[in-house]
């Protein structure tokens, strides 16, 4: 989508509340037309009032918002080509289904032959046939949810705003909204913007994630680059489980402590720098592993079991903790690890990630 249009563009945008608090601080980034795009972070990081100054519910300090080749700065919500789906739904408890489907058309005045037909088809798009004349508390979570994009997608908006979207549903049904909400944006074809702080959420949705660190974006990117190549130590650590080691460049060679020198080659100069690697990268072995480059001895101090895969926490002789990932196959079955088993571990070179401390 390298020619695609820009749908939004935020250009040096910050929000500053009472009390000189820097919520958002000169953002800038741009959304393609048609894309999924997620908002990522820990709680306060700004994500949500970012979301909110898309919307029109905020007003910037300093910087332009432009959606559809406009100026949104002085345009009311109501007045925007976006739409919003908030993390409580905010369904009208007194309204049926396509009552509340309909209620943004009812408002701007499209006669009800219209109303009925595009209701109609936007239910049928959420794969709410038959549900039409239920009221909301007759609904489960997911279902109440599909009403809320519904009653956002009936006006055709040019981007879709969704706050923490499936932040109220349970496990296993957020697990099958991430799929539907993909599938449908696919079909509509709108731009979705997300704000979340789950990880998983967002690397399994989004084609582009904005990951957010006090206010600022610390690195944009698609979720593989993220997680393969984070651009800093918080994005490394916030994006996936990972290890890390306190380094320093010696005699032009990199040394890691508990480690001690690695085979890389780093442009880094700091005096304080930090290696880290996945737990996935790192391999298990019962004897030395003499041809690996980086290798440790480790004893096994605690086995965590989540179905596909374990999570082992290891012990090395200077007592760092190292977290390794195990697919639970067959043949990991046959050599099942204990507590207190000795071990040696090892990993390539190239999985080894090197950070500015």
């Amino acid at each position: 989508m390298a020619d695609a249009r820009k749908i939004i563009v935020v250009d040096d945008l910050s929000k500053v509340f009472a009390g000189q608090v820097r919520a958002v601080d000169q953002v800038s980034f741009s959304v393609e037309e048609g894309t999924f795009f997620a908002l990522l972070g820990p709680s306060g990081c700004g994500k949500t009032t970012l979301l909110r100054m898309l919307a029109g519910f905020e007003a910037p300090s300093e910087g332009s918002i432009c959606i559809d080749g406009a100026e949104m700065v002085a345009v009311p919500p109501n007045r925007r080509p976006v739409n919003m789906v908030f993390q409580s739904y905010a369904v009208f408890p007194h309204m049926s289904v396509a009552e509340n489907v309909g209620y943004g058309l009812r408002v701007a005045g499209v006669n009800r032959s219209d109303i009925d037909a595009q209701v109609r088809d936007t239910l049928t798009l959420v794969r709410l046939d038959g549900f039409a004349d239920r009221r909301p508390n007759q609904l489960s979570g997911g279902q109440r949810q599909r009403v809320a994009l519904a009653r956002a997608l009936v006006k055709r908006p040019k981007v879709l705003l969704l706050d923490e979207p499936l932040s109220a549903l349970d496990a296993n049904l957020r697990e099958q909204m991430r799929f539907e909400l993909v599938n449908l944006q696919n079909t509509v074809g709108i731009t979705f913007v997300m704000v979340t702080h789950d990880q998983d959420e967002a690397l399994s949705m989004a084609d582009q994630i904005a990951v957010m660190d006090d206010g600022r974006i610390s690195q944009l990117a698609s979720p593989q680059t993220l997680y393969d190549h984070p651009a800093n130590q918080f994005v490394a650590q916030f994006i996936g489980s990972i290890n890390t080691w306190p380094a320093s460049v010696s005699n032009g060679r990199l040394v890691a402590d508990g480690i001690g020198p690695l085979p890389l080659q780093t442009t880094l100069t700091a005096a304080e720098l930090t290696v880290a690697v996945r737990p996935e990268k790192i391999l298990f072995d019962t004897e030395e592993p003499l041809t690996a480059a980086i290798r440790l001895p480790i004893s096994v101090r605690q086995i965590a079991y989540f179905g596909n895969e374990s999570r082992i926490v290891c012990e090395t002789p200077k007592g760092d903790t190292v977290t390794v990932s195990v697919s639970n196959t067959a043949a990991a079955r046959s050599a099942a690890l204990a507590v207190g088993d000795q071990r040696w571990l090892s990993w390539h070179p190239e999985d080894t990630l090197v950070f500015d401390s």
